[in-house]
């Protein structure tokens, strides 16, 4: 790839677990542009990615009817080093089997962080860019929806999400483009359930996927790809 020649292809999230260091994505991130290789942003440059990424097999529906949709890839200390600026999560900052409450004024509530595609702005005369962020809270969808869905709470976080009516700075409208989400992280925010409340937020799931019909963000819960590196580790 050409220097600064840049296609910008989804989010990502840094873990520490169990003493080691994992970058993890959504699988259908890493099949966009087969054969290429991947970069993450830090603070003064592109760092490549590892080419050892692990995910499931997709089903016989393909990525897109693959309702886990996680990949992950193990990175060394050296390698984690040289990720000026950027955070691997720890397990003070990872909540896995956190209780979920579907109804009412403290229902669960979240906040999904990542970098769309549209909001990376390449300068090509100065050779920088800026990889602008995009975060929305919301209220866990209610079960019915999760029926409909499909989906499982134990193994997947479905968020409300309207595209076309959300509250922002200039107050209601659209929703920016998400595209370029997947593989963020959604984390789950105690102070906005319970007045108060200063727990820290905590890691709950990996956004995989868009379901605008349905409005819904949905998001593979952190336990199921724990799990998944698990099962890798001890192979």
């Amino acid at each position: 790839m050409a220097k600064f020649d840049l296609t910008p292809a989804g989010s990502a999230v840094l873990l520490s677990h169990e003493g080691k260091r994992y970058i993890v994505t959504a699988a259908h991130v890493l099949d966009l542009y087969e054969g290429r290789p991947y970069f993450i942003g830090t603070d003064s440059t592109w760092v490549q990615l590892p080419g050892s990424f692990r995910a499931i097999n997709p089903p016989a529906g393909g990525r897109e009817a693959d309702v886990y949709d996680f990949a992950f890839a193990p990175v060394s200390e050296e390698y984690a080093r040289g990720l000026e600026g950027c955070e691997f999560l720890t397990a003070a900052h990872i909540g896995t089997r956190d209780t979920l409450v579907f109804d009412g004024a403290h229902r669960s509530k979240y906040v999904a962080f990542g970098y769309p595609l549209n909001r990376l702005e390449l300068k090509r005369g100065s050779h920088q860019t800026t990889t602008n962020n995009l975060a929305f809270i919301s209220n866990i969808a209610p079960r019915a929806k999760y029926t409909k869905a499909k989906l499982d709470p134990r193994s997947h976080i479905l968020l409300e999400f309207d595209a076309s009516a959300v509250m922002g700075p200039k107050g209601a409208g659209p929703a920016p483009m998400v595209a370029g989400l997947s593989g963020g992280g959604i984390f789950r925010v105690p102070g906005l359930e319970r007045r108060g409340d200063l727990s820290p937020a905590r890691l709950s799931a990996i956004t995989i996927e868009h379901r605008a019909a349905d409005k819904l963000m949905v998001g593979v819960r952190i336990d199921v790809v724990l799990e998944g590196i698990g099962r890798d580790t001890r192979r």
